[in-house]
């Protein structure tokens, strides 16, 4: 039976020329930069009032089918040339550094192969995937021969494998029969400066809309209050004052006339400081544990994080920086959890 065509995603065509550079697809990675790491001002480890995320690139060759539409912001900046990235001298060709790299395959991939054959049912669509990995799978062995370590195979918008290898060896790996491109992938770091607009919400902001009136509540490691980016004064005594120095502190489980303020409205934590560790000790201040600050078994900044994207209201502003936020914590093993005003 005709299974019907693959989701919308999916029926792709020859790829047109991707407009303005925008031949790669962005998949956006947690890595470092939470709110709530540092205290007061310093709490986002880079720039001052500017939270980071971190972006993976994998550029795609010619003939590859492209994520990104033809709308949307520039981003050809961010493309990684493959004939410089593997040059002789450059960093991701430099011997003795490991690197992922996408390793792609002269077949097409499923997508490809289905638009181009009018259809495939079910069946024939699983017999070329197989195809398609019996060619991966011997390609892997030539790929372990030279020290790479499987890290993907993609057989659906991609005919690829992606491997940890020396650097030294892309060139080498490029070369190998059935091999159509090898691209190293990067990693990019964006500022709430850089993808508040890129999502669009500062063109809403600036249409007189910005979540005024508006109630976020946020279920996560808790929130910092007083962070400058949330309304407080975001220093280190005014955070102290509130979560104290330890988690034992008793201040972190009062509100000490601090909380709620103008921005965080409210909250509570369903957990406190200790569980899953020790007893659930429910309280009712959501304040987030700052790990540079407050030495373990602190785990908290996530939360704070979350929030300042939400509704930060520092110099680069969350999506929704009018909106009130309304926390409550909950914790969870490795994760402590908090939910708190946004």
């Amino acid at each position: 039976m005709d299974e019907g065509p693959p989701p919308a995603a999916l029926r792709l065509g020859p790829p047109p020329a991707p407009p303005k550079g925008v031949n790669f697809r962005l998949a956006s990675r947690s890595r470092h930069g939470y709110l709530g790491r540092n205290v007061g001002a310093q709490h986002l480890g880079v720039r001052k009032g500017e939270k980071r995320e971190s972006f993976q690139k994998v550029a795609l060759g010619r003939g590859a089918v492209s994520a990104a539409g033809s709308e949307g912001p520039d981003v050809s900046g961010l493309q990684v040339d493959p004939a410089s990235a593997l040059a002789v001298g450059s960093p991701l060709g430099a011997a003795g550094k490991t690197v992922n790299a996408v390793v792609r395959l002269t077949d097409a991939p499923l997508a490809v192969a289905y638009k181009q054959a009018g259809g495939m049912t079910k069946e024939q669509q699983q017999t070329y995937v197989r195809g398609l990995r019996d060619k991966q799978d011997a390609l892997k062995g030539q790929l372990r021969g030279l020290g790479a370590r499987d890290l993907a195979s993609l057989t659906k918008a991609l005919n690829a494998v992606v491997v940890a290898v020396d650097a030294a060896k892309l060139k080498e790996i490029s070369a190998l029969p059935g091999v159509t491109s090898v691209q190293p992938i990067s990693d990019y770091e964006l500022d709430l400066s850089d993808t508040v607009p890129y999502i669009g919400a500062t063109a809403v902001q600036n249409s007189g809309v910005d979540g005024s009136g508006e109630t976020v509540a946020v279920l996560d490691s808790g929130i910092d209050y007083t962070h400058q980016d949330l309304g407080g004064a975001g220093t280190v005594a005014a955070y102290t004052a509130a979560y104290g120095t330890t988690t034992a502190d008793p201040k972190n489980t009062t509100t000490d006339g601090l909380f709620p303020t103008s921005k965080v409205i409210g909250g509570y934590d369903f957990v406190g400081e200790r569980w899953p560790s020790g007893p659930l000790a429910p309280d009712p201040d959501p304040i987030d544990c700052g790990t540079s600050t407050i030495p373990a078994p602190c785990a908290g900044g996530h939360g704070t994080h979350v929030s300042d994207i939400i509704a930060g209201v520092g110099p680069a502003k969350g999506v929704a920086p009018g909106a009130d936020r309304r926390p409550r914590r909950r914790d969870e093993p490795l994760a402590r959890q908090q939910l708190r005003p946004a």
